[in-house]
């Protein structure tokens, strides 16, 4: 490593994702290190329900993602190259159209929009270069900045999973959110880019994907009652491919 790469580690990723104040690179397992120090935070290790492990099982981890096909993990970089936390799509599902995002802050970073802008961004990836119809998310009820957040970026409260979160040995509700691929398509604020993008490009699912039985370029309808949960499910069954061509850069978490 030369020493304007030790000054600024980050300046040389790739730019997979531009939001309107800030850009996604594809997560690497080298960035273990980083995620493990955002994680420890006390209010952070308090969200995600556990304290973080070992530092080589996290490493570990990050490694199995790379062939994950059903997610895409991102550090968020701001202008100026600082990163500043780590949003995912995950359980990706392209038959039935749907995702769950997920988002963590480094301490130092919340309460400055940060959040709302990345999610923002994080949802153009998703209706406008993946055939996605759905994207939710799943928080505690008493997490009222993560609430506040999604709901700034467009996410609707659909419900409460009464009891579905064990803590610290006691019982918690959860909150369901979601955003749809209707509802995203009536924003009217600028949309994020891809390397290829161009402002002003039609929302909707890459040319030539089709649904299993479909036509080329059908999106995938609406799913069945979704089960949301924070953690990585295998790929059922039947599930679609990422469609050929159109993959971004393999991230993990």
């Amino acid at each position: 490593m030369n020493e304007d790469e030790a000054e600024a580690p980050y300046a040389g990723r790739q730019r997979f994702w531009r939001g309107e104040h800030l850009a996604f690179t594809p997560m690497e397992p080298d960035d273990a290190e980083l995620i493990q120090h955002w994680r420890a935070d006390p209010v952070a290790a308090r969200e995600i329900g556990v304290w973080p492990g070992p530092l080589h099982e996290l490493h570990e981890r990050l490694v199995s993602y790379v062939e994950d096909r059903t997610r895409d993990d991102f550090l968020i970089l701001l202008p100026d190259d600082t990163p500043i936390g780590h949003i995912a799509l995950t359980d990706e599902d392209f038959v039935d159209g749907t995702a769950e995002a997920c988002l963590l802050l480094a301490p130092e970073h919340r309460s400055n929009g940060y959040g709302a802008d990345a999610l923002a961004a994080l949802t153009d990836l998703a209706f406008g270069e993946l055939p996605l119809h759905r994207v939710e998310a799943v928080t505690h009820t008493g997490n009222a900045a993560a609430l506040a957040t999604l709901k700034r970026a467009g996410s609707t409260q659909e419900g409460v999973r009464r009891s579905s979160c064990l803590h610290r040995g006691r019982r918690h509700d959860n909150a369901l959110l979601a955003l749809l691929r209707t509802e995203w398509e009536a924003q009217t604020r600028p949309r994020g880019l891809g390397p290829r993008l161009t402002r002003g490009i039609r929302p909707g699912p890459p040319p030539g994907w089709s649904r299993p039985g479909g036509a080329p370029g059908t999106a995938p309808g609406p799913g069945p009652p979704p089960a949301a949960a924070s953690r990585s499910r295998p790929r059922r069954r039947g599930a679609a491919r990422r469609p050929a061509g159109r993959r971004p850069p393999r991230a993990v978490r």
